[in-house]
């Protein structure tokens, strides 16, 4: 199947121009594409507050959402956390939370998928917290 990639930075003939915090609408060009699943992974990692998550995670991702619906989108995967639940304390839990209920607002079927810790070769976040305590302790959890 035939990837479109949205990034910030367009590599590609297939890529579109986008971001969280884009305010150009996609909906034709996602239309164009024939796109028929979103795969929704994307996340602004250098915002800490909860306002600026909200205005830029949260209310980007409902836009998006909103342009698929329009476009035509079969089915949208969501990768949220394992710490998104009622009653979390953390922000960015919170904030995958409510993007997980503005989904739900889409009559679009989707899949919310809740890993418990993601790991690459740029060591981020949890995973990135755990390898800085674990190469700087000679005690490990």
């Amino acid at each position: 199947m035939p990837v479109v990639s949205l990034v910030r930075h367009v590599r590609g003939a297939e890529d579109l121009s986008w971001s969280l915090q884009s305010r150009h609408d996609l909906t034709s060009a996602l239309r164009e594409r024939n796109v028929k699943v979103l795969v929704h992974a994307a996340w602004d990692m250098l915002e800490t507050s909860a306002a600026k998550i909200d205005k830029t995670c949260v209310e980007g991702s409902a836009r998006l959402f909103a342009m698929c619906a329009r476009a035509g989108v079969e089915r949208i995967v969501f990768i949220s956390m394992i710490s998104a639940f009622e009653g979390c304390r953390s922000v960015y839990g919170r904030a995958k939370l409510a993007v997980e209920k503005e989904l739900r607002k889409q009559e679009i079927p989707c899949v919310l998928f809740r890993p418990g810790l993601v790991f690459g070769t740029k060591p981020g976040g949890m995973f990135g917290s755990i390898r800085k305590q674990v190469q700087g302790s000679a005690f490990y959890p």
